[in-house]
């Protein structure tokens, strides 16, 4: 079993950097959640924290890592109206039965 894999979600990058910091210090694979729209502009902006509210599940795109192969996953998320974005949770519904040990970041400040 591989120790661990970095999992995020980031619409502006910072939490895309924090994640590749993690990665790096831990010498683990970083995996960036992906939707099939796009987050650009500033209705997408308005719209993002309205999904996160009312706990919408956008599409996202499939990855190539199977979670049940490592002991440790670390989610990176940006925070959009107090709570987790909504792609990260559509990630997690996903994938929820591959999960083991989970720990999370949530960052503000990405906007949305």
């Amino acid at each position: 079993m591989k120790p661990a894999i970095v999992v995020v979600f980031s619409r502006t990058g910072h939490t895309r950097q924090v994640g590749a910091e993690i990665a790096r210090r831990l010498r683990c694979p970083m995996v960036e959640i992906t939707e099939r729209r796009s987050r650009r502009g500033g209705l997408a902006y308005l719209h993002s924290p309205f999904e996160a509210l009312f706990a919408r599940l956008p599409e996202i795109r499939r990855i190539d890592e199977d979670l049940r192969d490592f002991s440790l996953l670390v989610i990176g998320t940006p925070v959009w109206a107090g709570h987790v974005c909504s792609p990260v949770r559509s990630f997690l519904a996903r994938h929820r039965d591959q999960i083991g040990t989970l720990a999370a970041n949530g960052a503000r400040g990405e906007g949305g």
